[in-house]
């Protein structure tokens, strides 16, 4: 990154910009800076490690600089994924791009723009060839409800995205896709879509929905899965194809032909598993060509899991994670970038310092913490699980200093880690 048209040392003016830029881009560049929002120098040099260089070898005069001169022009994020901007007050909106990059895929070939919340349009009827889905009203209302406060149900108890005020959201959607002037509510590029070939599981997790009397799971179908691959096929650029769902990926009897399928259109694989199965040799295959791949688990504590996930093995999924490796390594591929999904909840909230140093011992590439929605027990639990938000003040207390010192652990180790949920209690004192 040269030095040419970066603000050198001194003090900065958004008045130092030419007016047409101003005019262009002002309201950002405003509410970015605003008493409303504090500048997050750490987040926006975390989310751009050539300006974090720049700013280091004395080449840059601030963050802030670089951002209101450069950054805001090349689409720069001013937030990053581990560092949510320190937005103040609880505002009427979500922190939540989404509908915007965002989409997932069902079983059934519902599609949906995130987890939490309902099918929107089925992508078997009309031209699933079509990226249109995106743009159809139902999805066009969902990101002017976000814009504007006017959240619905789904929206206003969502247990992932944090609360923001609206103007904000607009700011973030402005920059993260390039649009200083015009309408917002239209879908961006598709950055990530999820392709839930399974609802089924091989697991009964006594927190999770797919236990619940009543939950039936259905495996995607050929028919299906072809309108998957229309759809796909018409994406521009580099997406991230994910697969993942309610149930287990590796638990569909067609996956490994499935996964073929996707990886021949050239785009990044990403994979969500429970890793709790034996694999075999064409899985391995599989599963070594992956880009990425997330393993579910909570706790490195064997009986722990045991008891909340049943039917798991932790030292299966360490040997699982091995000999991927080494599949890797025989067919002359690099290897798959393994992080780790973990649930924060009573009691595997206790065993989370340990957790850490199992992930460092993997080599985990990082960590994605998520904030437990409870459902009812089932019948037969030998555990009690409990969102953090539950517990009792004193063991709240001891649950932040814990939470507190698994960060610590986390970053002297070189493991990027990000918090999914709202960690706050009743009373809205975060918890992290």
């Amino acid at each position: 990154m040269g030095n040419q048209g970066y603000p050198r040392r001194g003090n900065f003016s958004v008045k130092m910009l030419p007016a047409a830029m101003r005019l262009f881009w002002l309201p950002i560049l405003k509410l970015a800076y605003s008493s409303r929002l504090s500048w997050d120098r750490d987040a926006y040099l975390e989310a751009n490690p050539d300006v974090a260089s720049a700013l280091l070898e004395n080449r840059i005069s601030s963050s802030w600089a670089h951002f209101a001169c450069n950054g805001v022009f090349e689409g720069r994020k001013w937030w990053s994924d581990s560092r949510v901007p320190r937005f103040q007050g609880s505002g009427s909106s979500r922190y939540c791009l989404d509908p915007w990059a965002y989409l997932e895929i069902s079983a059934s070939g519902r599609v949906r723009p995130c987890c939490n919340y309902h099918d929107l349009e089925d992508l078997t009827s009309g031209d699933p060839a079509a990226s249109s889905v995106r743009d159809a009203e139902s999805f066009v209302r969902l990101r002017e409800s976000l814009l504007h406060g006017d959240l619905s149900h789904r929206c206003r108890t969502c247990h992932i995205r944090s609360a923001l005020p609206p103007e904000q959201l607009q700011a973030v959607i402005r920059t993260a896709l390039h649009r200083p002037m015009g309408d917002i509510a239209k879908a961006g590029p598709l950055r990530s879509v999820r392709v839930d070939i399974n609802e089924r599981c091989n697991l009964r997790c006594i927190y999770c929905a797919s236990s619940q009397p009543g939950y039936s799971g259905v495996e995607m179908s050929e028919e299906v899965f072809t309108c998957c691959e229309r759809f796909i096929s018409v994406q521009e650029g580099r997406i991230t194809i994910v697969l993942n769902g309610h149930g287990e990926t590796t638990f569909h009897p067609r996956w490994v032909e499935y996964f073929d399928r996707l990886a021949r259109f050239g785009h990044r694989m990403a994979l969500v598993s429970n890793f709790a199965k034996r694999f075999d040799n064409a899985e391995l295959d599989a599963l070594a060509r992956f880009d990425l791949i997330e393993v579910s688990l909570d706790s490195a504590n064997e009986d722990l899991m045991r008891r909340i996930r049943r039917h798991v093995s932790v030292s299966t999924i360490t040997r699982n994670i091995e000999a991927v490796r080494t599949q890797a390594a025989r067919l002359g591929i690099r290897e798959p970038k393994i992080s780790f999904s973990t649930g924060i909840y009573h009691p595997v909230v206790w065993e989370l310092e340990e957790f850490a140093d199992f992930a460092a011992a993997l080599k985990a590439r990082s960590v994605t913490f998520w904030n437990l929605r409870q459902y009812k027990p089932p019948e037969g639990a030998s555990i009690e699980v409990t969102s953090l938000n539950r517990l009792e003040a004193s063991r709240k207390i001891k649950a932040t200093a814990v939470l507190r010192r698994l960060r610590e652990k986390l970053s002297a180790s070189g493991i990027p880690f990000v918090f999914f949920g709202d960690f706050h209690d009743e009373s809205g004192t975060p918890l992290l």
